[in-house]
């Protein structure tokens, strides 16, 4: 029998096609374990680099602002390009390759990989510049196509070992960025270190190897730290990759929650627009023009709807303003404010005294809408006799300016109304002059608060009463508002309804 054998003597360790001859049990073990390391092993994790290019590559077209799942998908593919050349011997293992051939092909790859590792890297970190972007692929480029064009061995050699000087540069530039991500107690910059670690472990063990032989070995580790590199990298990215896709899908949980409750705003929103027209046609519609009187009235709910309510009802001698003020300032209390108005108008022709008409109403608020707390101020004026009648329950103090400036508080015997049927309220009887002016108001504005949780108060209120006597009624309720707004910080600060109904006698 004739055995041919044929020897090919690989010029580089990326393609291993070892054959070897062996006599003994022991010596084919030996082979086994350094065959499966140096060609299984090895091919395998090619192949997994090569996957994890084409699934990172993937990656970056679905999520084109992940720059740094491109880079890395191609410093993986840089890493199994050498694998190209196992591809080839095993399509025509007859062909010969010289050895300047075999390491023109496998080594671009490794040119390139130290510069995409680079960049993957500036670009996760977010220490990316476009002029960086450009000169560290230009480099990789330029040496590629110099190694090319090569034909004799030493300038090939020459570029390869210039080659790895870059490389080393670039890994240097790698580990400065790392280390100040760490020095800003960053985790990112932990990502480098941890893969470089294996590394360093195995290339120990090469040097002890075979620089000194100290421990017995006939494989080289070091090359296996490169893949495990990038398993480590992988790895991460596949973390950051499912961790964006839980929260995801908890995002479009939230998502679907708020277009529910944006259905559900929508519709309370589109009944307190209704609430609110409902509210608006109770309010009188303009403010009665009366010979003798100036009235200026102010209305600011905290909300489009609020809890303060007010009517003003012409008489042959005189007006009555009646003003009322539910507690809170939302679609119940606009309700209540509401009924609270009806009931007003049913009882008006009692309000010449102002007493008994807060009276009638305590009474049916009471039976009507029980555990319902409502304070109120009616007063009565009449232009031809100069007098005015005045009744609160429970409500801030009605304030009166002389014309010779001099300012009165009245606050006459009354409880809030909806407390007791039989709860009795004082009318206060007061003769006003021409120049006088009158000013009734909700306590959304005394006890208005600032950012320092300080209140506005009735005394600030009655300074700038007295500083505005010489205006009309609107232009004084204006100055007060815009004081009032200045103080709390803007009219989305207002945490009460404010109601201001100043009347001049003439």
């Amino acid at each position: 029998n004739l055995l041919s054998v044929k020897i090919y003597y690989d010029a580089e360790f990326w393609i291993n096609a070892p054959l070897r001859l062996v006599s003994d049990s022991s010596g084919k073990t030996a082979f086994d374990f350094i065959n499966f390391m140096r060609v299984h092993l090895m091919q395998s994790m090619f192949f997994i680099m090569l996957t994890l290019a084409i699934f990172f590559i993937v990656m970056f077209y679905y999520q084109r602002d992940s720059v740094e799942y491109l880079f890395f998908g191609l410093a993986c593919l840089s890493v199994s390009f050498p694998q190209l050349l196992h591809f080839i011997e095993n399509l025509y293992p007859d062909v010969p390759y010289s050895s300047n051939t075999v390491l023109k092909v496998s080594q671009p790859g490794l040119i390139f990989f130290p510069a995409l590792l680079n960049l993957f890297y500036r670009y996760h970190v977010g220490r990316n510049k476009l002029w960086i972007t450009s000169i560290y692929l230009l480099i990789p480029v330029v040496l590629t196509v110099v190694l090319i064009f090569q034909k004799t061995r030493s300038d090939i050699l020459f570029i390869r070992n210039l080659s790895i000087v870059v490389s080393i540069l670039f890994m240097i530039d790698i580990f400065v960025t790392s280390g100040l991500q760490l020095m800003q107690h960053k985790k990112a910059g932990l990502l480098i270190f941890i893969g470089i670690v294996p590394m360093v472990i195995l290339g120990l063990h090469d040097v002890l190897a075979f620089g000194f032989k100290i421990i017995p070995s006939d494989v080289v580790l070091y090359v296996y730290g490169l893949p495990f590199l990038l398993f480590i990298i992988a790895i991460y990215l596949v973390n950051i990759f499912i961790t964006a896709l839980q929260q995801s899908k908890e995002l479009n949980v939230q998502l679907q929650q708020l277009l529910q409750d944006a259905r559900k705003l929508a519709y309370l929103e589109k009944e307190l627009e209704i609430a609110r027209t409902i509210q608006n046609q109770l309010l009188p519609s303009k403010i009665p023009h009366l010979k003798g009187m100036d009235i200026a009235i102010r209305f600011q709910p905290a909300l489009r709807i609020g809890g303060d309510i007010y009517n003003i009802f012409q008489l042959k001698d005189g007006v009555v303003i009646f003003l009322a003020d539910v507690v809170g300032h939302g679609i119940p209390e606009a309700m209540i404010a509401s009924m609270v108005n009806i009931l007003f108008k049913m009882f008006q022709m009692l309000s010449v005294d102002p007493g008994l008409l807060l009276r009638s109403l305590n009474i049916n608020i009471c039976n009507m809408l029980p555990q319902t707390f409502v304070t109120a101020a009616c007063l009565y004026i009449n232009r031809y006799e100069k007098f005015v009648r005045i009744a609160r329950a429970g409500h801030p103090s009605i304030i009166i300016q002389k014309a010779d400036g001099n300012i009165v508080e009245y606050m006459p015997q009354g409880k809030a109304l909806g407390l007791k049927t039989d709860n009795k309220y004082e009318t206060l009887n007061q003769a006003v002059s021409p120049g006088d002016k009158i000013l009734i108001y909700t306590d959304g504005i005394v006890e208005a608060i600032d950012i320092n949780k300080n209140m506005f108060g009735s005394e600030r209120l009655i300074d700038i009463v007295g500083k505005t006597k010489e205006v009309s009624c609107a232009e004084s309720i204006e100055a007060i508002y815009s004081e009032l707004i200045h103080f709390v910080g803007g009219t989305s600060a207002l945490e009460d309804d404010v109601t201001l109904i100043m009347i001049r006698i003439e």
